[in-house]
């Protein structure tokens, strides 16, 4: 009983771990990367707001400073970074994301 319950937990590991992916994984963070810091004041639903205006996804943060990393469609990099240096009291920062 011992031997099939090890071979049960063994098979069952073996399957989670083919079917776990991480949410940070390349297919989500296709496009121009810039990164953000919204003001403190900054209320949920304007960040979510400003974020559908320009058609960005959030991909990464906040890390330790409080920096996202927005993941915008290429052709709208430029538009979107100008939006968003535009939005005072919602966004701190902007810049444009080095790539890794």
């Amino acid at each position: 009983m011992l031997v099939e319950q090890t071979l049960v937990i063994g098979v069952l590991l073996h399957d989670r771990q083919q079917t776990l992916h991480t949410l940070g994984g390349s297919g989500l963070a296709r496009g121009a990367l810039l990164q953000v810091t919204f003001a403190p004041q900054a209320a949920e639903e304007q960040i979510r707001a400003l974020l559908a205006s320009v058609d960005a996804r959030i991909v990464d943060g906040p890390g330790a400073l409080g920096v996202y990393t927005l993941s915008v469609p290429p052709e709208r990099a430029d538009a979107a970074m100008r939006a968003l240096q535009a939005a005072q009291g919602v966004v701190a920062s902007v810049a444009a994301a080095q790539p890794r």
